[in-house]
């Protein structure tokens, strides 16, 4: 197996334990201040529920109709930085919102809602290119919502509301440019790492022991600073000591269903079987990659996380979504995918007979506040928009309190890996150049950014480089094989998320067998091996509804 040797002596300033989209950021944030920092991941990176989402980076329009205007400018900023520092990863979604005869989702009431958001966030377009800025928003006719909703049951509707958030074009390789950023200022990256123990000296955290669950070795990781941002994770494993109460988590579920014509991300009133509005409650569709991203379901399951969807929930999913838009008639065969993940939740939600709601806060608590070592925190967040955010917030006070020597931040515009304007160029020539298909090129871009140069070199020196993975939707042989040279990956899951293969939908046998095949030498996977690594992935829980 191909591995790059990690250098681990000296001990490190701060171990990031949980490598989803905020642990991911975090490295980012601290490596490129100076710090030195591992990030241990016991699966893959941002492979949990950071992976599992609607894709959308949310601009807090919704804070507008609390007043929250501090949440969000907040909102707003962090989502102008994700279309700045990662344009091929994040582009501009346009959202619209049936208006209603009430007070809330009336005509005028959302017209002066995204008015007054266009004025608070009238800086949200600065730095951006020009394919990357969002325009205002407003009203638009009930015409118009029908042409960009096909089939949308407008009973009741008055208009259509239009605003601009932005999109995730692959949640996945999002947070893995986080992590290879961080490696690129220093930070030593240990996926397929379980934290198994936490050590401490005189009342203050000392570092860490992690186990390699590909090989059985084990580490001791000296650390002056410990954050543990394995969120719904941290039960499951080592419990460091000093840990705050664990909030109840909650199970979360998008499905993943065929194109279906939308033009826009539409939120759409929850309805019953009899087309009646259920108050309060809305679904949101998003189109994304070919398919289409429905959700979300709270629901409690005390199996936690690992656990999948059951038939009988499955089945009321489907029924909430084909009687809520109207024209939908979706079927358990039509769905490609189940993106399932586990978030904290509002204690209060989780009791009685409502569906549960997630935290809306993150939430950043050293140890010592309950007992535990000087120098162990405990982060977590429910959101992608604000982890970078919250990063630096926590490296300031890991700085401000002596616990690390950190640089001022500069991630709000320093691009990630394959973001950079000139690499951007360089690499769009190079795909021009090579004579590729426009959407082979676009694709391309969007997954590597600059780097799509340097895939593309790979791919000319490789036999079969420029040869696809059946049922991939395009997809090299070479990128395979650069997904475990450059990118960590140490398993055919960890190859598939590089890649994007099975991200709309489960991938054929055929397409994995000829995934391992194709790294196999690399790997030092045999047939048996080969088999297992095939099997593990179609046991995602994205790809089974389980029987009970």
């Amino acid at each position: 197996m191909v591995r790059r040797t990690a250098d681990l002596t000296g001990g490190f300033d701060l171990a990031v334990v949980g490598a989803g989209a905020l642990g991911c950021a975090l490295a980012w944030e601290a490596a490129t201040r100076g710090v030195r920092v591992v990030l241990l991941e016991q699966d893959d990176f941002g492979s949990g529920a950071s992976a599992n989402s609607l894709k959308i980076v949310h601009g807090g329009l919704r804070y507008l109709q609390k007043l929250d205007l501090k949440r969000a400018r907040a909102s707003a900023a962090e989502r102008s930085v994700f279309l700045r520092i990662a344009p091929h990863l994040v582009q501009p979604l346009p959202c619209i919102l049936p208006t209603r005869s009430t007070l809330l989702r009336g005509r005028l009431a959302m017209a002066g809602g995204i008015a007054v958001n266009a004025l608070v966030t009238a800086d949200r377009n600065r730095g951006l290119r020009p394919d990357r800025r969002l325009p205002a928003g407003g009203l638009m006719s009930l015409t118009s919502l029908a042409d960009a909703a096909p089939g949308l049951n407008l009973e009741g509707a008055t208009a259509g509301a239009r605003w601009f958030d932005a999109q995730m074009l692959d949640s996945e390789r999002l947070p893995l440019a986080f992590a290879l950023g961080a490696e690129a200022h220093g930070a030593v990256l240990l996926n397929h790492h379980r934290v198994t123990a936490f050590s401490a000296d005189k009342g203050r955290i000392a570092g860490i022991v992690a186990e390699n669950l590909l090989d059985g070795g084990s580490l001791e990781i000296p650390a002056s600073a410990v954050a543990d941002c394995r969120c719904a994770w941290a039960g499951a494993d080592a419990v460091p000591p000093g840990s705050p109460a664990a909030p109840p988590f909650i199970k979360a579920v998008n499905v993943i269903l065929p194109e279906t014509g939308l033009q826009c991300a539409l939120g759409f009133p929850m309805r019953d079987a009899q087309g009646r509005i259920l108050p309060g409650r809305m679904l949101f569709a998003t189109p994304w990659n070919g398919a289409t991203i429905v959700g979300t379901w709270y629901s409690r399951d005390p199996r936690g996380p690992g656990a999948g969807v059951a038939v009988p929930e499955l089945e009321s999913i489907l029924r909430s979504v084909n009687d809520s838009y109207g024209a939908w008639r979706f079927r358990a065969e039509d769905v490609r995918a189940l993106h399932v993940g586990f978030l904290p939740a509002l204690a209060a939600s989780v009791t009685g007979d409502a569906e549960p709601v997630p935290m809306d806060k993150p939430l950043c608590e050293p140890a010592r506040a309950f007992g535990g070592p000087a120098g162990l925190w405990h982060l977590q967040t429910e959101k992608w928009t604000t982890v970078r955010r919250l990063a630096e917030g926590f490296v300031d006070r890991l700085s401000a309190e002596g616990a690390v020597r950190a640089g001022p931040s500069r991630t709000t515009r320093l691009p990630l890996p394959g973001g950079a304007p000139a690499g951007l160029s360089a690499a769009r020539a190079a795909l021009r150049q090579a004579g590729l298909a426009p959407g082979a090129a676009r694709r391309m871009e969007a997954a590597y950014g600059g780097g799509a140069a340097d895939v593309l070199e790979l791919a000319r020196s490789l036999p079969g480089g420029t040869e696809t993975v059946p049922g991939s939707g395009g997809v090299w042989a070479a990128e395979l094989v650069h997904a475990v040279q450059t990118e960590h990956a140490r398993t055919l899951g960890d190859v598939l998320r590089r890649t994007g293969i099975g991200s709309a939908g489960r991938p054929s046998r055929e397409t994995l067998e000829c995934a391992a095949r194709s790294v196999a030498g690399l790997m030092g996977w045999g047939e048996e091996m080969q088999r297992r690594q095939v099997a593990e992935v179609l046991q995602w829980p994205q790809y089974r509804v389980d029987s009970e």
